[in-house]
């Protein structure tokens, strides 16, 4: 094995290219640009290909899979720069041991006459490729309606997809046979009582989650309006400073002191309230005035 290793560690090159390019030179078209390739786009197989017999199609993904080896093996691209095709960036290690393991989990499906069968059935029921003819019964037209979902993915639940009819699929998933009319005739009480056992307390958890969110907005509303309330009757009272329009005035001019930008205030700014306002006022006679003379 180490002697396979530094035999493709010589193949490999060592200066930077760009992945397209690194590919070329072992013989192999680019990556798919799809951001989860299928088994097919990874090996590039054209649906000539498909048609082959177990043997040549067997040969023709081995053959691919050991270019592949060649330049994404973890003993071999650490000796390797690949460079992203968009940004130019190099491959991290890790990005690197993410697609040989797209290679190597792509290779394992289609290698296997069982596991490839499976993976056909799932690629022909996706919408793109769906054809009515091939989807008759219940369980196919099943599969159909549900591909697109994640939990009958063929990585989640490639079992969904080996099986031919509910009653492989039931053996297949629980490891016996699925019971019988008379089974479910005796026990047909004791599934409607759980049935209804299950209902009642996710029923009982959905109401006593939306009763508490409820009361947290009730909660919530109160404490508002409790606080607007308050400074409605603060503002109302000027804060305990007076009810007269000067107290007013004097208190909003205390307030807004260090926002003043004109000149003539910033000595007032160090003063004390009774200058702030007699300057304020002055100021007031002095427009009134001018306001006169005009």
């Amino acid at each position: 094995m180490g002697g396979f290793t530094r035999q493709l560690a010589t193949a490999a090159p060592n200066n930077g290219t760009c992945e397209d390019v690194h590919h070329l030179n072992f013989n192999l078209p680019p990556w798919p640009k799809g951001k989860d390739p299928t088994p097919y786009e990874i090996f590039h197989i054209e649906e000539s290909e498909k048609k082959l017999s177990t043997l040549e199609f067997n040969k023709l993904i081995k053959t691919r899979y050991m270019k592949y080896v060649k330049v994404y093996h973890p003993d071999v691209c650490k000796h390797s720069e690949i460079l992203d095709r968009k940004t130019g960036n190099s491959f991290s290690l890790e990005r690197k041991r993410q697609r040989f393991d797209m290679v190597v989990n792509a290779y394992d499906v289609l290698k296997d006459p069982k596991r490839r069968l499976a993976y056909i059935r799932y690629d022909e029921a996706l919408w793109q490729n769906y054809d009515p003819k091939k989807h008759e019964g219940t369980f196919n037209a099943y599969r159909q309606a549900n591909a697109h979902r994640r939990q009958y993915g063929f990585s989640h639940d490639e079992t969904f997809w080996h099986a031919a009819t509910w009653e492989d699929y039931y053996r297949m998933k629980h490891g016996r046979a699925p019971p019988s009319m008379e089974e479910l005739e005796k026990n047909k009480w004791k599934i409607l009582w759980g049935v209804l056992a299950i209902m009642t307390l996710t029923g009982t958890v959905q109401t006593m989650w939306a009763l508490d969110r409820a009361n947290d907005y009730i909660r919530t509303l109160n404490l508002k309006h409790s606080l607007a309330s308050e400074q409605y009757e603060l503002a109302k009272d000027n804060y305990g400073e007076g009810d007269g329009q000067l107290d007013r005035v004097k208190r909003f001019l205390v307030n807004r002191r260090a926002n003043f930008d004109d000149p003539q205030f910033l000595e007032a700014r160090e003063t004390g309230d009774n200058e702030l306002l007699t300057t304020y006022a002055r100021k007031r006679v002095t427009k009134w005035s001018d306001q006169e003379d005009v």
